[in-house]
C-alpha cells in the first residue's frame, strides 16, 4: 500500500458506504467477518483500494505499445515490370 498512495477520503469514503449499507447489522458484518474494530475494517478497506489503484497502473496501453513491435521482413517483392516497381516504389 505505500507504492500506490490511498488517501483517507477514499477509505473514509468506502466505509460510509458500507455504514449506509448495512446500516445496525455494520458491527455484526465487521464481526462476521473476523475484524475486530472499525479500524480493521479500514485497513481492510485501504488494503483492497490500494490493490485495485495497482491493477490499474500495472498495464498500460503505452506499455503494451512499447513492448509489442510488430517486425516485418519482406526480402523479395515481385512485379511484372520496371515501371510497376517504380509506381509502388513512389
Amino acid at each position: 500500500t505505500k507504492k500506490y498512495k490511498v488517501s483517507d477520503d477514499d477509505v473514509d469514503r468506502e466505509v460510509q458506504k458500507a455504514k449506509k449499507q448495512y446500516g445496525d447489522q455494520f458491527s455484526a458484518v465487521l464481526e462476521n467477518n473476523r475484524l475486530k474494530d472499525e479500524a480493521d475494517f479500514k485497513n481492510q478497506i485501504k488494503f483492497k483500494l490500494a490493490m485495485n489503484e495497482a491493477i490499474k497502473k500495472s498495464v498500460t496501453e503505452k506499455d503494451v505499445k512499447d513492448h509489442y513491435k510488430p517486425e516485418i521482413k519482406a526480402s523479395h517483392i515481385l512485379v511484372s515490370d520496371e515501371n510497376e516497381a517504380k509506381e509502388i516504389k513512389k
